[in-house]
């Protein structure tokens, strides 16, 4: 409760998006942790290198959404969405 309050406290410290990363990073730790308890032998097969790889797909799909999120204060949604529709065209 108390790291809560102090993201309240210190609003101007951190932007709205990171406060809401933490606050989606808690809540899907908290609602995988049963799915990952059950099936921990499974996930103990995983090998380094693909960890290793989830890792990076990973920070490389937040860095993408959080280009595009910093896009929007350039640009309409349409249009951004018009853009990333036509990639593969172009």
């Amino acid at each position: 409760m108390l790291n809560k309050a102090y993201f309240y406290i210190d609003e101007h410290l951190y932007p709205k998006t990171e406060r809401k990363n933490y606050r989606r990073m808690w809540m899907a730790a908290i609602l995988l942790f049963p799915f990952v308890w059950t099936r921990r032998e499974e996930f103990q097969k995983i090998s380094q290198k693909e960890w290793l790889l989830l890792f990076f797909s990973g920070l490389f799909l937040a860095l993408h959404f959080a280009l595009w999120f910093g896009s929007l204060k350039l640009t309409s949604v349409a249009s951004s969405t018009i853009i990333l529709a036509l990639q593969p065209i172009v």
